[in-house]
């Protein structure tokens, strides 16, 4: 563990595992006159969650994780609000019954309000900026976004860093997206370790939403964080790993705005390689029409590192070099919720599949698409995700410049035909 407070695995679970038990040490040491609760790296373990966690209270599942209620921890927070004045909203939403509330609990009303966090840009571990709240996890190799508030919060969340050891997973420039109360694009996370399917899918790059080389899943490998900033009510966060892949460099340029997610991933191959950019959701896809739908076996795209899991395999034909694809929400309460996925720009010889893959319980699965450039030393996927209403009509967008270039890249968006344009650099 880093000064920033999380867990180095960069697993929520196992953050939260861990500080229960760093806490009863120090309780126990407060028997015998020690201040453990002093240290400034235990407070930071409870300081670090309130920064990072979703805009609905939960964490995202990643590397071996599941999903992770801050709620559930309460009775941890108890003891941060007691000794360090943080926490105060997670205190006030439960029950106050735990053995720590009995033994530590503060009135809510006689403590100060913890100090907010200082305002400017992200660029050391756990600082937040801007209204945006931009943090930076340091030791796992992690930025985090929150952005807006009540239905029109948005975060994302962007894997750059350390492998994780045991618990990492094979998922460099891994994108998570949060949107309209729903978690659209979420990481594979995990089953129970005995579980066939624990090595066999959960932990390789295909299952994550990044992308994948030659059918290989990435090495163990650590990227680096370029930037991470909030101007004008724009955040851009831009990432790159170089040593996933032999001869390789991946690099993830994202933009957050006016509602909208823009992502363009671009690729660099010392050699010919097939390139696979991959996302999955929680989602439905919506028949597009009129499109044409070819099954195709998994083993077609590869045979190995997890692609043998995937199911319901069809690659789409006839999509314009720019198309449009909508997922419906599957889970309770989501039933006129949709996630529009625009797909810019086509790459040369660029295919784009549908398929059906593994998650954990209680949904079980994904919908999962990829988009394969073959046989290219260079690929460039401009993808740009809006999270709306059933029957929402599709934007317009264009996109002014080569996706390949990595500077004066230019996105013109309408809200329909005729509606006001806005023009960023993505």
């Amino acid at each position: 563990m880093k000064t920033d407070g999380f867990w180095f695995e960069g697993a929520w679970s196992y953050h939260f595992y861990t500080l229960e038990a760093q806490a009863v040490i120090a309780w126990a040491a407060m028997g015998f006159g020690e201040k453990l609760y002093e240290h400034p790296r235990l407070r930071a373990m409870f300081d670090i969650p309130l920064k990072a966690m979703l805009p609905d209270g939960t964490f995202p599942a990643l590397h071996d994780s599941k999903v992770v209620d801050i709620r559930s921890y309460a009775h941890l927070y108890e003891w941060a609000y007691a000794f360090y004045g943080i926490g105060e909203e997670i205190v006030r939403s439960s029950d106050r019954g735990s053995l720590y509330g009995v033994l530590f609990g503060a009135p809510l009303e006689t403590l100060p309000k913890a100090k907010q966090p200082g305002r400017g840009s992200a660029r050391e571990s756990g600082t937040v900026c801007d209204d945006a709240g931009i943090t930076v996890l340091s030791k796992p190799g992690m930025v985090s976004v929150t952005y807006g508030t009540g239905d029109e919060a948005q975060a994302l969340l962007v894997d750059y860093g350390e492998h994780g050891d045991w618990h990492g997973h094979y998922d460099k420039l891994n994108l998570l997206y949060y949107a309209r109360g729903r978690s659209w694009l979420a990481d594979a996370g995990m089953v129970p370790y005995g579980h066939e399917l624990h090595k066999a899918w959960y932990v390789h790059t295909v299952a994550h939403n990044t992308v994948v080389v030659n059918g290989r899943s990435q090495r163990e490998a650590c990227g680096r964080l370029r930037k991470a900033v909030s101007e004008a009510g724009i955040i851009r966060v831009e990432a790159e790993a170089e040593n996933a892949y032999e001869g390789v460099r991946l690099d993830r340029r994202l933009t957050l705005a006016g509602g909208l997610l823009v992502d363009v991933f671009r690729v660099t191959a010392g050699e010919p390689s097939t390139v696979d950019w991959v996302m999955h959701t929680q989602g439905n896809p919506v028949e597009a029409v009129p499109v044409r739908y070819t099954s195709v076996t998994a083993e077609a795209l590869s045979d190995t590192d997890g692609y043998p899991h995937l199911r319901q395999v069809r690659r789409l034909e006839g999509l314009p070099d720019d198309w449009m694809l909508e997922w419906s929400w599957n889970g309770e309460g989501g039933e006129d919720e949709r996630l529009q996925v625009y797909g810019l720009a086509a790459p040369r010889g660029a295919s784009v599949y549908l398929a059906e893959a593994p998650f954990m319980p209680p949904v079980q699965v994904r919908s999962a698409c990829i988009r394969r450039v073959p046989s290219c030393t260079r690929a460039a996927f401009v993808t740009v995700f809006r999270a709306c209403r059933k029957g929402d009509a599709p934007l317009s967008l264009q996109l002014i410049g080569d996706p390949s270039d990595s500077e004066g890249l230019l996105l013109e968006v309408r809200d329909g035909e005729q509606g006001k344009a806005m023009l960023w650099t993505v």
